[in-house]
């Protein structure tokens, strides 16, 4: 596990020494679930974190720091790296941490910035280095579509769709995920979103999501966020709370 973390935190500094700051238009993939249809610019790295609070029964969850780093590596490819981290959980009286397998993405935008549907695919996979009680040891790959429409230039909507294969103690499943967000800009620095997800696994039923946050662009290249969901069935967890920031270098 260390070994890997230090892989990638290397990775991600030799990439930075040679990339230069950009100003373009910040555009976070946090905190909402559905990722947008826009990279970050070419020679840029956008880093997106946060810490996570979940209940779901009488289990009760903490992830840190849900690292995220979007590299640019071309005017319409980006290669994303994952860190989710460590959870730490609270059931039954005990408390217990452990750490979560990382993943690694590229995101390949097809349509140019201004087009009225901005599209973009996403690949991932993760690497099994979470603990055992987390991790089923094997990778989970999959794919994500992307697409984004703005009817005023305050008020835009975005979707995801995607399909992946998890490891599971026996087969692997195959498990589809949907997602709905709406962004309104209230302020040239403030923003609210409302949305609604789900995962919808094979054989099992599946758990929807409604939440909502607010973004605060304190900077051109530095966004705070704060956000708030609930479960809309007994299969979801019953609430979730976020607060994280994302900058770009």
């Amino acid at each position: 596990e260390d070994a890997v973390t230090k892989l990638l935190i290397a990775l991600v500094l030799t990439i930075l020494t040679s990339f230069a700051a950009h100003s373009q238009e910040m555009i976070t993939d946090r905190p909402d679930f559905t990722e947008s249809a826009i990279v970050v610019p070419k020679k840029s790295v956008q880093f997106e974190l946060g810490a996570g609070f979940q209940r779901s029964q009488d289990v009760d969850e903490m992830q840190y720091p849900n690292l995220l780093a979007r590299i640019g590596l071309h005017d319409r490819f980006e290669l994303r790296l994952g860190l989710p981290g460590w959870t730490a959980m609270e059931f039954s009286g005990q408390s217990k941490t452990y750490f979560q397998d990382v993943y690694v993405e590229g995101k390949l935008q097809m349509t140019p910035n201004d087009a009225v549907l901005p599209m973009a695919i996403i690949l991932a996979a993760t690497a099994p280095t979470g603990d055992d009680i987390v991790s089923t040891g094997k990778s989970d790959f999959g794919l994500k579509y992307a697409i984004a429409y703005d009817f005023s230039g305050r008020i835009s909507l975005g979707a995801n769709v995607g399909l992946f294969s998890r490891a599971e103690t026996g087969d692997r499943i195959l498990s589809s995920l949907a997602s709905v967000a709406v962004g309104v800009s209230v302020t040239q620095r403030v923003g609210l979103f409302f949305e609604t997800f789900a995962e919808m696994p094979e054989n099992a039923s599946w758990a929807p999501v409604f939440d909502a946050g607010v973004t605060f662009l304190a900077t051109s290249l530095l966004q705070f966020d704060v956000a708030f969901g609930l479960g809309l069935n007994s299969f979801a967890v019953d609430h979730i709370i976020g607060l994280g920031a994302s900058f770009r270098i």
